[in-house]
């Protein structure tokens, strides 16, 4: 599952790019690059044909394809669930505030 939302405008700007490239058939591709270290990064580069791997997820925009690595999926998604679990953990921790206030 990829939660990645590129907006219309986005796509927009990212397909004037690629065009600029004078490249059939070029798109994006995503990934992290030095993951689980503090110089973790999310990249967006040009993606030619043939240049990504056959495991990225293939999204199809409009205008151009989306390549997004099958492991930097994974990351995403599994920092999505520790924001959320900090999330609930803040709203728990105000909720036993206000009870002891109370």
């Amino acid at each position: 599952m990829l939660n990645v939302n590129i907006t219309e405008s986005a796509q927009d700007y990212l397909a004037g790019l690629l065009e600029k490239q004078n490249c059939e058939g070029i798109g994006i591709r995503m990934f992290v690059s030095d993951p689980g270290t503090p110089k973790a990064e999310t990249c967006i580069a040009y993606s030619r044909p043939g240049e990504h791997n056959e495991e990225d997820l293939v999204v199809e925009y409009g205008k151009f394809n989306g390549y997004y690595e099958q492991r930097t999926t994974t990351i995403m998604m599994m920092m999505m669930m520790m924001m959320m679990v900090m999330m609930v953990m803040m709203m728990m921790k105000k909720i036993i505030m206000i009870v002891l206030v109370m």
